[in-house]
């Protein structure tokens, strides 16, 4: 099962810098460092979904793991990423590491963005928790700035469960964070097939 979404026509390949994030992206699986939007930070330009997208990796495969790491250009930091497949269970384990290369405390947003093919038939199950809406294109998926407790939100034409994926004819998008969640996971499944991911990460971090 391809859990990744892949951008039909836009091909992994090298970036001469200055590119616009959705123009070109090919879909898959980015870190989003030192930022996840465009801004100026202590005189420093970071690009649109940060820096290490655009910027070639180093990597090695030792066994059953995978080494990837990049110098960001631009924000003085290591960024390191293992990912070691389990022999006996259909796991995946990740490891980071991120080494400040100045002599001075950085301030950084960190965000795994795995791109999930989706489709309708699939439902997105979270923990119990507290949600709010950063970016809506409808009020049929809330109002910027709204809060809720997961996954019932409160809309004009009445309450919608957020686990159900409206269809591309809907032609809606939306960005809901989790700003406290009563546990540490989050899990993909495509009810037709039967088939799902989930994802467990530790809470302090």
């Amino acid at each position: 099962t391809e859990f990744l979404w892949h951008h039909p026509t836009n091909a992994p390949r090298a970036y001469q810098g200055g590119e616009w994030f959705a123009d070109v992206f090919c879909g898959g699986w980015d870190e989003l460092f030192p930022s996840c939007e465009a801004c100026e930070f202590q005189g420093l330009h970071i690009p649109d979904h940060g820096e290490l997208w655009s910027t070639s990796w180093d990597w090695a495969i030792e066994s059953s793991t995978l080494y990837t790491g990049v110098t960001a250009k631009v924000f003085p930091v290591r960024f390191e990423r293992w990912l070691t497949l389990d022999p006996h269970k259909p796991v995946i384990y990740l490891r980071y590491r991120l080494k400040n290369l100045s002599a001075n405390d950085l301030e950084l947003i960190w965000g795994i963005h795995p791109l999930f093919n989706i489709t309708p038939h699939h439902r997105i199950d979270l923990p119990p928790g507290n949600m709010q809406v950063d970016l809506s294109s409808s009020a049929s998926l809330g109002n910027v700035g709204q809060t809720y407790e997961w996954p019932f939100l409160l809309t004009p034409s009445g309450t919608r469960d957020m686990r159900v994926l409206p269809g591309p004819d809907a032609k809606t998008f939306a960005g809901h964070y989790c700003t406290k969640s009563s546990s540490s996971w989050f899990a993909l499944t495509d009810t037709k097939k039967c088939v799902g991911i989930a994802m467990i990460y530790p809470q302090e971090i």
